[in-house]
């Protein structure tokens, strides 16, 4: 998916979402089924005051992610284009990833741009910390409902 063809997609205002994707477990705000059986999706997780928008091929038992961009929610700012080299598996370890790595190198490119001093391992751990809520605290409520439910503690 070009980065044009997503960016139109992507219609943060008041987004409607079509659904829960079961793959990647974003909002899906644009979907397209092609012949071959693949379909084209775009998705949309909040990150504290960021859009971030994947686009991603859906088949029936693999996924692969094309594209990811972050907006800031306020005023619609394109903060990253991050490509992703073709090929690469969809899991939200790596969507996460991707996006800890830019939000990481974004800021300490700002921080030098406007003499700020910084530390890029406590801004990494930050992000990491924001980025990882983001993609798993769902799973993370449900590993601890499940582990109680079992006795666990």
């Amino acid at each position: 998916m070009e980065t044009n063809t997503l960016t139109s997609l992507a219609k943060l205002d008041g987004y409607q979402t079509m659904g829960v994707s079961t793959i990647t477990g974003s909002n899906v705000i644009q979907s397209l089924q092609l012949p071959t059986g693949w379909n084209l999706q775009v998705a949309v997780r909040e990150l504290k005051g960021l859009y971030i928008v994947e686009g991603f091929a859906q088949g029936v038992a693999k996924a692969y992610l094309s594209q990811i961009l972050i907006y800031s929610k306020d005023d619609k700012t394109l903060l990253a284009d991050i490509q992703v080299p073709h090929g690469t598996d969809y899991t939200r370890h790596t969507a996460a990833s991707y996006i800890t790595d830019e939000l990481t190198n974004y800021i300490c490119r700002a921080c030098e741009k406007t003499g700020e001093t910084y530390d890029i391992q406590q801004i990494k751990n930050n992000v990491i910390r924001l980025v990882d809520d983001c993609y798993f605290h769902e799973s993370y409520d449900a590993a601890l409902t499940w582990a109680k439910g079992v006795g666990i503690f």
